[in-house]
């Protein structure tokens, strides 16, 4: 659901303000790598920094018609796992939406300020816990990872809390798995 939400740091902050001391915020989020998003840009920390600070409750024009031009299908599914992706090639997918789909979703933002529930946001594990640890750092948001499991199926499991330790290594090792991550899943 965080991939959903046009301001993931105010959604953070929001989920912050309602958890009493000691609880947790526990997340299943999608692994750009085994599901639609494959093919799009994991998100950087400018945009979600840009998109709170601009106070987001829709998603932008920019963001719609990147969700509709870049989504795929891997063999008729828009999710899998491992096993499914292992071994295949970009002649195994297919776009889901056509440029008329990202134009008229545009067109609904752009003219009625309209909310389309799209993937904002694509994350493999490792980049969504340098993300979330660059936020906490940098005062944004007072959360910090409690617990992480790996990807099962077509996503990775967080617990998030005040009292989190954050992760179990430092950003410069988040980054480099998070460039294994993709590198051996490339198609």
């Amino acid at each position: 659901m965080i991939e959903h939400v046009p301001d993931l740091v105010g959604f953070l902050h929001h989920c912050d303000t309602l958890l009493r001391e000691g609880r947790v915020l526990s997340l299943a989020v999608p692994d750009q790598r085994y599901c639609f998003d494959r093919l799009r840009a994991l998100t950087g920390l400018s945009q979600l920094i840009d998109a709170h600070l601009q106070g987001r409750r829709n998603h932008s024009p920019g963001q719609v018609a990147d969700y509709f031009l870049n989504v795929v299908k891997l063999d008729g599914r828009i999710a899998w796992d491992a096993a499914l992706a292992a071994g295949r090639s970009l002649s195994s997918v297919e776009f889901v939406h056509t440029v008329q789909d990202a134009n008229t979703g545009m067109d609904a933002v752009r003219k009625h300020d309209a909310y389309l529930d799209i993937h904002a946001w694509c994350f493999t594990p490792s980049w969504f816990r340098l993300l979330l640890d660059d936020l906490n750092r940098l005062g944004l948001v007072a959360l910090r990872e409690r617990s992480f499991s790996a990807t099962q199926g077509h996503e990775f499991y967080i617990a998030l809390s005040r009292d989190g330790a954050g992760p179990d290594r430092d950003r410069l090792a988040l980054m480099r798995e998070a460039e294994t991550e993709i590198a051996a899943c490339a198609l």
